[in-house]
């Protein structure tokens, strides 16, 4: 009961704290008619409306029948449509969207479509130096956003921010940060490799399993992300399978079931797709 209690203290201080933070940093991000700048560069240029997880997450979600949306569950709600513009918010310019697009989300697409054929021993065989970068944008962008799909989630750590932006070096943001993919698998052989690619988990945050920090994470095609702060200490590094700047990312291959939240929305989604098509 006591580890619960401070489990709850400490999560209510830490939900102030967010909400104080991301306040902080989106006044700083307001010109003098409260209009928003670009909260990577400061230009006062028109907009985009920027996604945090990127579209084609949701592209191969299961489809509900007749209603050309997807479906998407989490943190125990009904069953929520989703559409690929969904959590979209007037974040970027375009130099900066593009800059997103070209060096991050469409560097990922293009590997993740052969990502799972080239597991080789528990390591993938391509850089992992862009893919450091591009999950700590997805928070970022995230951290960022005014929509109401990420309205409970915020980057609560005393880092400055500010030496990782504007370039997202991967060698600046693992400073701060511990990073690690999980390739989701069934072990009980009930749900298809199409199945487990369909799911999609927004970022969230809960206590780090590994050490007295936080853990990040997000899931979708196929994968478990995640981002640990602050850094995991050294006994414990040696335990969990981590990104850095190399040509090779090691990977963790996880049954899903492990993983409450990813265990619900996919439940819920096939049940969904079953009852539909039954």
């Amino acid at each position: 009961a006591s580890a619960c209690a401070c489990s709850t203290v400490w999560s209510e201080i830490t939900t102030r704290a967010n909400f104080a933070m991301v306040s902080l940093y989106l006044q700083a991000h307001q010109n003098l008619d409260g209009k928003m700048n670009c909260v990577r560069c400061g230009s006062d240029s028109q907009l985009c409306l920027s996604h945090a997880i990127p579209k084609s997450f949701m592209r191969g979600a299961i489809r509900q029948t007749g209603s050309g949306k997807f479906l998407e569950i989490q943190e125990g709600r009904e069953s929520t449509n989703l559409s690929q513009d969904d959590g979209r918010w007037p974040l970027l310019c375009r130099n900066c969207e593009d800059f997103f697009n070209v060096n991050f989300d469409n560097k990922f697409d293009k590997e993740c479509n052969s990502i799972h054929k080239k597991i080789f021993n528990s390591y993938i065989s391509v850089s992992s130096d862009f893919i450091v970068g591009f999950i700590f944008s997805v928070f970022w962008r995230a951290h960022c956003s005014q929509s109401l799909r990420y309205k409970n989630f915020s980057l609560s750590d005393y880092c400055d921010l500010e030496c990782i932006l504007p370039n997202f070096r991967s060698s600046d943001i693992l400073r701060y940060f511990d990073f690690s993919i999980d390739v989701l698998k069934d072990d009980r052989s009930i749900l298809s490799f199409d199945d487990i690619c369909s799911m999609v988990l927004f970022p969230n945050r809960r206590v780090s399993a590994h050490h007295s920090g936080v853990e990040y994470f997000f899931a979708g095609r196929g994968l478990l992300f995640s981002m640990y702060s602050p850094k995991l200490p050294l006994l414990k590094r040696r335990k969990v399978k981590l990104l850095s700047n190399r040509k090779i990312i090691p990977v963790s291959l996880t049954n899903f079931y492990d993983v409450p939240d990813i265990v619900r929305t996919l439940t819920k989604a096939v049940t969904a797709e079953l009852d539909a098509t039954g």
